[in-house]
């Protein structure tokens, strides 16, 4: 039991904090001048962590009922298999989101390029090694951002900050 706490609690806070984002969204004003309004961006990526933090929930809980005591959960066996290095892999990650962030609001730095600098550390900080991870965090980088200026800059018409 106190497995599948640690299992679930991280992605439970996640779930209630973009669960209240979502309710104080909805209090944004209305659109101006473009047709989606202030709170299409932050409700759509808000919806897109409600259903990824509900999915992690009941993936850990069909786990925890399958196997029971028996074996290792998944981050379990991804914590043993990192040798160490998971224990930190969250903080570091929320640290990198959090910086992310940071240089949005508080730079004058374009957000397409903050967000494909954001994707390359954090696909490089998840690999674990510069060297064979450059190349795929570069071009993993370079399609989502494409593809957000695709849909939202050229389909959409939003103004990116």
């Amino acid at each position: 039991m106190k497995r599948l706490l640690s299992e679930i609690s991280a992605p439970f806070l996640i779930l209630a904090a973009a669960a209240a984002l979502f309710h104080h969204s909805r209090q944004l004003p209305p659109p101006r001048f473009e047709p989606m309004g202030p709170a299409f961006f932050p409700q759509l990526v808000l919806k897109g962590i409600i259903v990824l933090a509900s999915y992690t929930i009941i993936k850990a809980l069909y786990i925890y009922w399958k196997t029971g005591r028996r074996e290792q959960s998944s981050s379990e066996a991804f914590k043993t298999a990192q040798s160490g290095r998971g224990n930190l892999l969250p903080a570091v990650t929320v640290a990198l989101f959090a910086g992310y962030i940071l240089l949005i609001v508080f730079t004058d730095l374009h957000f397409l390029l903050l967000s494909f600098l954001f994707i390359c550390v954090l696909c490089c900080v998840l690999n674990g090694s510069v060297r064979s991870c450059w190349l795929p965090a570069v071009l993993s980088a370079a399609g989502v951002v494409a593809a957000m200026y695709l849909v939202f800059g050229l389909l959409l018409g939003t103004f990116f900050p």
